[in-house]
């Protein structure tokens, strides 16, 4: 029978060997044509071309001839962003390849606490290819599964994994292979390419995991793009004992990487400003204002200024500041009061004065410091093809330091399954036999080991 957009069939305690096997070179064209490359931006809400730097990558893919689209809800979370007021989601896509042309996609239903989300590709006009889908509640351990999607500075890979059991705590599926950042929202499908799951793991700055989330838990969220509803008679896990925690296989590889920052030290410092400023010696009618220029250390740079502090002011007495537009560790104060003059009979009615105070703070340049971690994770190689690692630094590493002056370095050991050295790697040295690697602007390293 044919299966229309994600029909869904239910199964239950698949075996390995019912999932039939399809032809590597097909089933990786059929889903690369469905899967999209996403990028997500977070803009302020009153000013659309004001966008966070911050951005989040990942990978979704097609369940409508329509351009309906399933991903991970994680994506549309920033806290930096949403906290600086950027909380308008904008969403961009690609279709099988990350230097094809790209497509704005429309937001339709987040789940957040299914870590699912529907999105629809803004043309509704054109027919898109797209993947069909069946609830699996519970594959047999061991069972061969193929994982999709982005990984970070990378096109379209298959990742070749194993069900290894149910995951602690959610319910969802655990595997074999290291779903890393990029890969978030891609499909999880069987030898033939039918969808059976959606990659949970891969969040910027956490280790890669090996998560996946059942198609099975996407039933209410497809409804919005009008599919068939989906079977309700699913049934119930199996009795056999399947282990909460699996052990994962026995690695065949253990990669480490060295991460190293070197940057200029920044140093929190402050200065305070005061005047005080009138007229004593007469009585002319009118307005005075002083200016004074207040700075921090050439070479720092201000962040924040703090006043006026008034202590006190007679006859309008007021203060003001601007920044200066020439120098970014200067402001210009203003102090500015009324004198009222002399009356008819030439007694003085009283002079103005100001008196206030400004605290300047800001940042300076210090010291040369260098900040490093080491990372190691056991990696199980994929059957065809290269097998790509992917380490994220972490999130404090360069904290204290200025972010326009820093600069990364790494290193790279390969270990195979007893522990003898098979590769090493530097930024200056970054490939080997079989190994390759390379490090983003933001420090991730991409290790890939071939087969």
């Amino acid at each position: 029978m044919r299966r229309t957009a994600l029909a869904i069939c239910i199964a239950a305690n698949i075996p390995s060997a019912a999932i039939a096997q399809g032809d590597a070179a097909d089933v990786a064209l059929k889903v690369r044509n469905a899967t999209v490359y996403l990028e997500v931006s977070f803009v302020d809400p009153e000013k659309a071309d004001n966008v966070c730097k911050s951005t989040n990558q990942g990978t979704g893919f097609i369940v409508s001839p329509k351009g309906g689209v399933l991903t991970a809800a994680h994506l549309f979370k920033n806290s930096d962003c949403a906290a600086s007021g950027y909380d308008t989601v904008r969403v961009s896509g690609k279709i099988g390849y990350i230097n094809a042309e790209d497509f704005p996609l429309n937001l339709l239903r987040n789940y957040p606490d299914l870590d699912l989300t529907i999105l629809r590709i803004g043309d509704r006009g054109a027919d898109y290819n797209f993947l069909t889908g069946c609830v699996v509640e519970q594959p047999e351990i061991a069972t061969k599964l193929l994982g999709f999607g982005f990984p970070v500075g990378q096109d379209f890979v298959r990742l070749p994994t194993d069900f290894q059991g149910m995951s602690f705590g959610d319910s969802r599926w655990s595997v074999s292979s290291n779903f890393v950042y990029g890969m978030s929202g891609g499909p999880v499908t069987d030898l033939t390419g039918t969808v059976i799951g959606v990659i949970k793991g891969g969040v910027r700055g956490v280790a890669a995991v090996r998560t996946v989330t059942p198609l099975s838990w996407a039933s209410e969220a497809i409804k919005i793009l009008a599919l068939p509803d989906l079977d309700a008679c699913t049934l119930p896990f199996p009795d056999a004992t399947y282990t909460n925690d699996p052990n994962p296989p026995d690695p065949i590889a253990t990669v480490e990487v060295q991460f190293s920052v070197t940057g200029t030290e920044e140093k929190e410092l402050s200065q305070k400003f005061s005047f005080d400023v009138g007229n004593e010696s007469s009585c002319t009618e009118g307005w005075t204002t002083r200016e004074y220029s207040a700075c921090l250390p050439i070479g720092s740079q201000l962040d924040h200024v703090d006043g006026p502090l008034v202590i006190s002011a007679g006859n309008d007495g007021r203060s003001w500041f601007e920044y200066d537009a020439m120098r970014e560790n200067c402001v210009t104060l203003f102090y500015g009061y009324s004198d009222r003059g002399r009356d008819l009979v030439g007694n003085c009615r009283g002079n103005g004065w100001i008196s206030a105070s400004y605290e300047l703070r800001g940042l300076a340049p210090g010291r040369q410091i260098t900040s490093s971690d080491l990372q190691s994770r056991e990696t199980v190689l994929a059957e065809e093809g290269p097998t790509t690692v992917v380490f994220v630094p972490k999130s404090d590493l360069a904290s204290g330091m200025i972010s326009t002056e820093t600069s990364w370095a790494y290193s790279v050991t390969v270990k195979n399954g007893d522990g003898t050295i098979i590769g090493q790697m530097t930024d200056t040295v970054p490939n080997s036999t079989k190994l390759q690697s390379k490090q983003e602007k933001d420090g991730t390293v991409v290790v890939e080991i071939a087969e």
